[in-house]
C-alpha cells in the first residue's frame, strides 16, 4: 500500500462517515449555553453599552456646543476688541472721512460719516486697513478734546437672517464696544476702559 492510496482511503472513510441525526443541533445549543454568559459577552456588551453612553454624550455636547456657541455679532465684537487693543498706528493720516475715502482704495464699500457716535465731539485723525470676521474694514481712528483716543469700525458685513440689526453694546478684554448697522454697513465704536 503506497501513501498516496493510503491517503485517498482515509479521505473515503471519513466521506462517508457523518454525525447522526440532531448531533449538530446539539452540539450548537451547548455551545450557546456555554457562551451565553461568559467573561467575553459580558465584555462584549459592556463594550457596545460604553460606545452608546459615549455617542450620546458626544452628541449632546455637539449640540450644546451649537446651542451656546457666539452668534457671528458677538465674534465681530471680539475681533474689534482685539484690534483696538493693539493700537496700531494709522496708515494713513487724515482730518476727515472725505479724505479717507479718497485714500482707502481698497475697501469694497463707500466709506461714511455715521450719523450717531456713543461719544459727541470726536475729529478723525487717520485710519488703516483691518479685518472683521474675514471681511476687509476700515479701522478709523478718533480723538476727542482731551486726548482721549477711540476707534470706529466700518465693514460691509451683513447680519444673518437671525441677528437683529438693532444697537449692541459689549464690554470685552477692558473694551467698551457698540455696535449698529447704518447705510448697510456694520459700525462698531471700541474705547477703553481704562
Amino acid at each position: 500500500m503506497t501513501d498516496r492510496r493510503l491517503s485517498d482511503q482515509v479521505k473515503e472513510f471519513y466521506a462517508k462517515e457523518q454525525p447522526r441525526d440532531g448531533t449538530l443541533a446539539r452540539l450548537l445549543a451547548q455551545h450557546d449555553a456555554i457562551t451565553a454568559d461568559t467573561p467575553m459577552r459580558r465584555g462584549r456588551t459592556t463594550r457596545t453599552l460604553a460606545a452608546s453612553v459615549a455617542f450620546v454624550t458626544l452628541a449632546a455636547a455637539l449640540l450644546w456646543s451649537v446651542v451656546t456657541a457666539p452668534d457671528w455679532v458677538t465674534l465681530a465684537a471680539r475681533e474689534v476688541a482685539l484690534n483696538h487693543r493693539k493700537d496700531l498706528a494709522p496708515e494713513f493720516k487724515a482730518n476727515d472721512y472725505d479724505v479717507l475715502r479718497a485714500a482707502m482704495r481698497k475697501l469694497d464699500f463707500v466709506l461714511i460719516a455715521p450719523q450717531h457716535l456713543p461719544e459727541p465731539g470726536l475729529r478723525v485723525t487717520g485710519a488703516r486697513y483691518c479685518s472683521i470676521q474675514g471681511h476687509l474694514a476700515a479701522q478709523i481712528k478718533l480723538r476727542d478734546a482731551q486726548g482721549i483716543e477711540y476707534t470706529l469700525y466700518q465693514t460691509h458685513l451683513k447680519p444673518n437672517a437671525d441677528a437683529s440689526p438693532a444697537e449692541r453694546e459689549f464690554v470685552i478684554d477692558g473694551v467698551r464696544i457698540w455696535q449698529w448697522y447704518e447705510g448697510g454697513l456694520l459700525f462698531a465704536f471700541a474705547r477703553s476702559m481704562e
